[in-house]
């Protein structure tokens, strides 16, 4: 309806009420020629919880998306803090590259007992910094201060609206897939987020995430 409307004028309003197929060639026309802004008459709206870490790379996408987060200043943090899976690609390959981040995962005893030395490292970590936060909640300062002493691992909840087209932008630079236009290579944790984002982004916007899979994972 939105892209109907330069032509049809108030008659497109009608087409707000189908969601068919018979709609897939007009979006698939508009996704695999950018024509954006009729993907920008949707919304989402998603609560997330994720580690500080995950938030600091999501905040990056500022266009179309509107965030409200817990705050630090005003309540206190609760003491969940995040522990990779063993699972979790850990480990710099050979000719490693900033711009290509690639990790393998553990597949020997030595780096199995690193990797349970890490998350060791990180448990000691957490419980001291923890204790601290609450030592100077104790003391009477302020909590925006407080905190200071916290590490990226702590969890923050934050409400998330977003609108389909601001949705594909995070979906293409926050999922690593071979088969893409443009390969990303995310972050592991926020794209375990994103995965979960793009379930939910299709099964609400089938035909629009369909149009998105054969044009690259590439949005308007």
């Amino acid at each position: 309806a939105a892209a109907k409307v330069s032509t049809s004028g108030s008659e497109a309003e009608k087409l707000a009420q189908e969601t068919n197929e018979n709609n897939f060639g007009l979006i698939n026309y508009l996704m695999k020629h950018r024509h954006g802004t009729p993907f920008e008459h949707g919304a989402m709206t998603f609560f997330v919880h994720a580690p500080i870490f995950v938030w600091r790379e999501w905040h990056r996408h500022r266009i179309g998306f509107s965030y409200n987060e817990e705050s630090g200043r005003y309540k206190q943090l609760d003491p969940l803090f995040y522990l990779p899976p063993e699972d979790r690609p850990m480990f710099k390959v050979d000719g490693w590259k900033p711009g290509r981040p690639k990790f393998t995962g553990v597949d020997s005893d030595d780096e199995l007992e690193k990797a349970h030395q890490l998350i060791e490292n990180l448990i000691d970590s957490y419980i001291f910094a923890y204790k601290k936060y609450e030592e100077n909640l104790a003391m009477g300062f302020d909590p925006g201060l407080a905190r200071d002493c916290l590490p990226v691992g702590i969890y923050s909840g934050c409400w998330v609206t977003c609108n389909p087209r601001s949705i594909m932008a995070f979906l293409s630079l926050r999922t690593h897939d071979p088969d893409s236009k443009q390969v990303s290579y995310p972050l592991y944790e926020i794209e375990v987020a994103a995965r979960k984002v793009e379930k939910i982004f299709a099964e609400h916007y089938p035909i629009t995430h369909k149009a998105f899979l054969q044009n690259g994972r590439i949005g308007p």
